[in-house]
């Protein structure tokens, strides 16, 4: 039985210096693995209150699988580097992927007496990143991803950046 319940999604924020979360309430499953594939939908959506996405609205995620360490594997459809409304900078490539990392291991989307997602491992097209790939132009996502609270926003949107 699916069960509501408030979940930050993290989008670009003004300026798309940093991410902001927008609350939402999602319906969500006893299982992680699911809950996660159901706020990845929602963050694909996009903002409803003036932030801007940082994923293109036509790409689709193939897969999510949990694994037993707690790593997260999602498999993005080629749109995620093919997509001309995706900007490309190494911020909006750092934005793009921090927004998932954060908006995927909170525990909210924890399924009852389930595993918590750690980290994140990114396949595209059900193949690993690598240097074949142009996308991402400026990350190496050849490894896994945790989230980094520097690229969130603290109290009225500050530049964390220093940019």
């Amino acid at each position: 039985a699916s069960v509501g319940r408030r979940v930050s999604l993290y989008f670009a924020g003004p300026e798309a210096r940093a991410l902001a979360a927008e609350e939402r309430e999602l319906q969500l499953t006893p299982h992680t693995q699911e809950n996660a594939r159901i706020a990845l939908e929602a963050l694909i959506a996009g903002p409803t209150q003036g932030l801007t996405p940082v994923l293109p609205p036509s790409v689709k995620v193939r897969s999510v699988f949990l694994l037993e360490d707690d790593e997260l594997v999602l498999d993005f459809s080629q749109e995620l580097q093919t997509d001309p409304v995706r900007p490309r900078s190494a911020s909006a490539d750092a934005l793009l992927i921090q927004g998932i990392a954060h908006t995927l291991t909170q525990n909210a989307l924890r399924g009852q007496g389930d595993r918590a997602v750690r980290r994140l491992r990114v396949l595209f097209e059900g193949t690993p990143l690598s240097e074949q790939f142009s996308f991402p132009e400026h990350l190496d996502l050849t490894g896994t991803v945790a989230p980094d609270p520097a690229w969130v926003a603290t109290q009225g949107l500050a530049d964390v950046h220093g940019q």
